[in-house]
């Protein structure tokens, strides 16, 4: 039996990957001394042993560090493999330059993460080109199956994927093979301003269709809001919204629930989410995820 250590990122998705993966969580202590600095103790020997440490790396910024701390501990302790699941990998929007003299913060916290120590990475639906960036074994799961299979237990008839860019073409392909469904729909979409979005294209026919919007993220919301506005605006009937990953800290979780244009928006729990409006549904990940710790 694996033993799994967390940070304090996702204690719900902790509980149900001890329960269908079989793991028995480490002890250790995990919290802050006086000044806010995180204080870790493990509490039990752990040199020579494989071991998996969960923890995403959304904001705030300490949970990136805790996930570094943590995997750094348990290497300088003589663990023999660590295996990271890292349900949600922040910063991976920053995967490439999109003006001079802005960072890649996606290779920065890749390399962060194996220098900590880490041996093995499992994540979730990483965004653009992230996964190139870690040297080490990664396996990257896919929550578009998961998604498509909550979508086909509601039996929406004359149903039509769309991708709210051109970078989500891959995801809503893979999203509509596992509905069946041949044709998708793309927008397209200019930035007037760094913080605005508008949609100047829209490819396929949205006329008296139901539509599900495909996406691996949401953070403001804005995006995703915009193309289900655009799509309403051409004929489009019941719009539905699957992601990944919805991060919770930003606007993004009040816009959705307020926004007329959206019938029902579907997520995993990479990202725990308080309050969930009754507008979300969640899938969970813990059994993609334990399926694949012992390969």
């Amino acid at each position: 039996m694996k033993l799994l250590f967390t940070t304090n990122s996702n204690p719900d998705l902790t509980k149900l990957l001890i329960r269908k993966a079989g793991l028995r969580l480490g002890k250790y202590q995990l919290g802050r001394f006086v000044d806010k600095e995180i204080k870790l103790e493990l509490k039990e020997e752990v040199r020579g042993k494989e071991v998996c440490v969960l923890g995403s790396s959304f904001s705030p910024p300490e949970n990136l560090l805790e996930l570094l701390i943590l995997i750094n501990t348990l290497k300088i302790n003589g663990v023999k493999k660590i295996t990271a699941i890292i349900p949600y990998f922040g910063y991976s929007r920053s995967d490439h330059q999109y003006l001079p003299g802005t960072p890649i913060n996606a290779r920065l916290m890749a390399q962060l993460i194996e220098t900590a120590g880490a041996t093995k990475i499992i994540t979730l639906s990483l965004h653009g080109k992230t996964k190139k960036f870690f040297r080490i074994p990664i396996t990257h799961l896919s929550a578009m199956p998961l998604l498509a299979d909550y979508v086909k237990k509601l039996k929406i008839k004359n149903l039509v994927v769309a991708c709210p860019d051109k970078g989500g073409i891959p995801l809503a392909k893979e999203f509509a093979r596992a509905l069946k469904i041949k044709n998708i729909l793309t927008l397209e979409k200019s930035h007037p301003t760094p913080q605005q979005t508008k949609v100047i294209k829209i490819s396929g026919d949205p006329r008296d269709k139901n539509i599900v919007l495909v996406d691996d993220m949401i953070q403001s919301g804005g995006t995703i809001i915009k193309a289900a506005e655009a799509l309403r605006a051409s004929g489009a009937k019941i719009i539905y919204v699957a992601v990944a990953h919805l991060v919770s800290t930003g606007p993004a979780l009040n816009k959705l629930k307020t926004a007329r244009t959206i019938k029902q928006v579907i997520i995993t729990n990479s990202v725990p989410i308080k309050n969930l409006p009754k507008k979300l549904k969640i899938v969970d990940i813990s059994g993609l995820i334990a399926r694949h710790l012992y390969k």
